[in-house]
């Protein structure tokens, strides 16, 4: 009867545990994206990056499956028919691995461009500080951003979609508004998204808080790492 009482006991703990970890969680989550500039002003911890690396994988893995309808009737257009039955899954997989593999390799990108920009600016805040804002605001640029992208081509209906190109700017954007724009000029307008412009505050907020800076050149700081990881598509 003891031993059967301990182990309901634990088994009891185990659930608060789980429990409260979730709360805190939610609680962490919750206190990025109301007051990111408190949080930002706490000491970076790496439970927190983790937390917010597992947060992106989860969004961007949700975000391709909503997705996957409209890319399929894409692929089912672009296709030959034998290969439709076989290659459908495979491909699911090779989408959700190569758009994993894309938001880890930007997510590197831009955390070497923050460090270069801290070195250059003589900001204040350690390197792990910097890696968890990094973590934190790649959740909402690609986490948030996956997940809203795929929700939007899932409510529109896959046979509304005909083209790779139409997926990959399904998020409303600058060139959304202007009519006719085109080459070069429409690029730059892709660039001009909820997303992205939420990524630049937030940066903004973190160089300010982190590193000490003011606010204008918070602001250049953020701009840069925002807009240097899209100049190649610009001048290629």
């Amino acid at each position: 009867m003891r031993e059967a009482y301990g182990n309901g006991s634990s088994a009891t703990s185990g659930a608060i545990g789980i429990g409260a970890r979730g709360r805190s969680t939610i609680a962490l989550v919750s206190q990025f994206l109301e007051d990111p500039s408190a949080f930002f002003r706490r000491p970076s911890e790496r439970r927190r990056a983790t937390l917010f690396v597992w947060l992106t994988v989860g969004l961007v893995v949700v975000g391709a499956l909503l997705a996957w309808p409209a890319l399929e009737h894409v692929l089912r257009i672009s296709l030959p028919p034998t290969g439709r039955p076989f290659l459908m899954g495979w491909i699911l997989l090779a989408v959700v691995l190569v758009k994993l593999v894309s938001v880890a390799t930007s997510v590197g990108v831009i955390f070497g461009l923050v460090l270069m920009v801290r070195a250059i600016g003589k900001f204040a805040g350690g390197v792990g500080q910097y890696w968890c804002a990094v973590c934190a605001i790649a959740s909402v640029q690609f986490g948030l951003g996956s997940l809203v992208a795929g929700a939007i081509a899932l409510c529109v209906g896959a046979p509304t979609f005909s083209s790779f190109d139409q997926l990959a700017t399904i998020v409303p954007s600058a060139a959304s508004i202007v009519a006719g724009a085109d080459g070069k000029l429409r690029e730059i307008l892709l660039l001009v998204e909820p997303f992205r412009l939420w990524t630049f505050v937030l940066f903004t907020i973190a160089f300010a808080r982190l590193g000490g800076a003011r606010l204008g050149y918070a602001a250049l700081a953020a701009l840069v790492v925002v807009i240097v990881p899209n100049v190649y598509g610009l001048i290629r």
